[in-house]
Order: C-alpha cells, then sequence, then structure tokens
C-alpha cells in the first residue's frame, strides 16, 4: 500500500507540474484564464491536501490517534494557508502604508514592465506593454527586485494623423482630440499632446497628432480610441 501511495504521489507531481506549465502558456485574452493563473497555486495546494488526507486514511485509519492525526493536519493546512494570505495582505500594507506604489504608476519586475491599474487588498493588477492585465500577489512583489522608471524618461512620443471634418472651428476641433487623448486609459496624463494643422482641403481638416505612451501597442490603442470617439460625435 505505502509503495502504491508513493507512486500515485509521484505521478501526481509530474501532472501538476506539467498543468503549471500549461497554465503560464495559456493566452491571457479571456477572463477565466486570468483567474486560473491566479488560482492555480491555491487548486495545487488542495489537491496536495486531499492527496495526503487519502494517504493518511489507508496507513492510519483505525487507530486510536487517526482522529487526533487528521485534526492536527487539517489545523496545519489551515495555519499554512492562512499565513500566505496575511503574508500577501501584510506586504501589501506595508507598500500602502509607505507609498510605494501608486495606480498609474510605471513599475519593472525582472522582465515584465507595466502601468499598475488597480491595487486590491491581496495583489495589483499590472497593465503589460500588450495591454493585458496580471494580477500579482504583493508577497511576491517582496521577494523581488522592482523598479519604477522615471515616469518623464518612461514616456515616448508617438505621432499619427487623423482627419476631422471642417464644419466646425480648427481651435474646437484640436481642443475635441486632445480631450479625447487624455481620456484614454493608455494615455500618459503627464504630458499633453501635442496636436498641429497639417493642411486642410474643402471637406477636411488634417491634424498631426503626438501622444505619449509607453509602448507603441498603447500608441496604437489610443489612436484607435480617438478615431472611434471622434466617429460617433461627426
Amino acid at each position: 500500500m505505502l509503495l502504491t501511495d508513493l507512486l500515485i504521489g509521484i505521478l501526481l507531481l509530474i501532472v501538476l507540474r506539467v498543468s503549471a506549465r500549461l497554465v503560464k502558456i495559456i493566452p491571457t485574452d479571456q477572463p477565466y484564464a486570468k483567474m486560473l493563473v491566479y488560482l492555480f497555486p491555491v487548486i495545487e495546494f488542495v489537491i496536495w491536501a486531499l492527496f495526503l488526507f487519502w494517504v493518511l486514511f489507508h496507513l492510519f485509519e483505525g487507530e486510536f490517534y487517526y482522529p487526533t492525526l487528521i485534526i492536527s493536519l487539517m489545523l496545519v493546512l489551515v495555519g499554512l494557508l492562512s499565513w500566505f494570505v496575511i503574508k500577501d495582505f501584510m506586504a501589501g500594507l506595508i507598500f500602502k502604508t509607505e507609498n510605494v506604489f501608486r495606480v498609474n504608476n510605471t513599475i519593472r519586475i525582472a522582465d515584465t514592465q507595466g502601468i499598475i491599474r488597480r491595487l486590491g487588498y491581496l495583489s495589483l493588477d499590472l497593465e503589460n506593454e500588450n495591454g493585458e492585465l496580471e494580477k500579482i500577489r504583493y508577497g511576491k512583489l517582496s521577494g523581488q527586485r522592482v523598479v519604477q522608471p522615471n515616469p518623464t524618461e518612461a514616456l515616448k512620443k508617438y505621432t499619427f494623423f487623423m482627419e476631422y471634418p471642417n464644419h466646425i472651428p480648427v481651435s474646437k476641433a484640436m481642443h475635441a482630440i486632445s480631450n479625447h487623448i487624455l481620456n484614454a486609459p493608455w494615455s500618459a496624463v503627464s504630458k499633453a499632446p501635442v496636436i498641429q494643422n497639417a493642411g486642410s482641403n474643402e471637406k477636411i481638416y488634417r491634424f498631426e497628432v503626438a501622444v505619449y505612451a509607453l509602448t507603441p501597442s498603447h500608441a496604437d490603442a489610443i489612436e484607435i480610441y480617438v478615431k472611434k470617439q471622434l466617429s460617433n460625435k461627426t
């Protein structure tokens, strides 16, 4: 029986390790995928706990100390699980108390750089350069080197062209474009966009628009957002 339990444990270890690797390569553009990545360590913990209970049941069922053993194991597992939660909560509390992180700040962790979009109780949401949101536990952050680039240095200037109907004054058109850029969630509010008149004809104005964003993908998202907003109003 002990050999059987050992073989099952080895097989379970292999399955969970393979599953962990598969989870990491799942596209995170779906909400369920992000939640699975975040909850997988908890799922793995529960599976190992159930396996341990199953092994103890086979080995010690009927022994007078079996109930005490099970209760003791439950207390240990609850304590471990609580420690992980408390660790993340306390790390987040320290970060918030020391004002280390702020929403819309840019941070770099290992090879990942992004913008903080939400500060939760146990984790923060980081928008990476692909526009995807990643949940990162505070406990993980406390064990890694976190770099906060200078916001001004991190921003890059990107240029695109826009057309606008000429039935309203140029200044009003430029003001409308500027407002939509600043309202875009990917736009840097610390540096105002630069809009220049690039010519016109009997129907449209043509503007050269310079925006400040972290990456080209953010700049593309701003362009799409602004053009969509203006198309709905013209």
